[in-house]
């Protein structure tokens, strides 16, 4: 694959478009994109870097979407919710929803364990 090629497609996906759109508008064919990046560790890591600033680049676009007042609010919405619910797939630990998982409890009112021990007896 060419190098300038290889460059152009990682410079459409940082900026926020889809590998295989990028792919298409260089006339590559996915095939030959995939191996190049399987034999290349350079190449690999490029790839990787760009996939996630394309991340930033999506939710730039949500962001921009939301803040358009010639767009719609029903199609707003829907455009926004599509850009969350993708990133929130491929870039959760960033863009996932959070949960807090932490319990600190009532000072007033803590949690007791207890254990108990029930002895049966066999001739009830």
């Amino acid at each position: 694959m060419d190098v300038q090629v290889f460059d152009a497609i990682l410079q459409d996906v940082r900026a926020g478009t889809a590998v295989r759109r990028a792919m298409v508008a260089h006339g590559v064919n996915p095939f030959t994109f995939y191996s190049y990046i399987d034999r290349d560790d350079s190449a690999a890591e490029r790839y990787a870097r760009a996939r996630a600033s394309s991340m930033d680049a999506i939710a730039d676009e949500a962001m921009a979407i939301a803040d358009d007042p010639e767009v719609p609010s029903d199609q707003k919405r829907v455009m926004v919710d599509t850009r969350k619910w993708f990133l929130s797939k491929l870039a959760p630990k960033k863009y996932g929803e959070k949960l807090d998982l932490t319990h600190a409890g009532d000072p007033d009112r803590p949690l007791v364990a207890r254990i108990e021990e029930v002895i049966i007896d066999p001739a009830d």
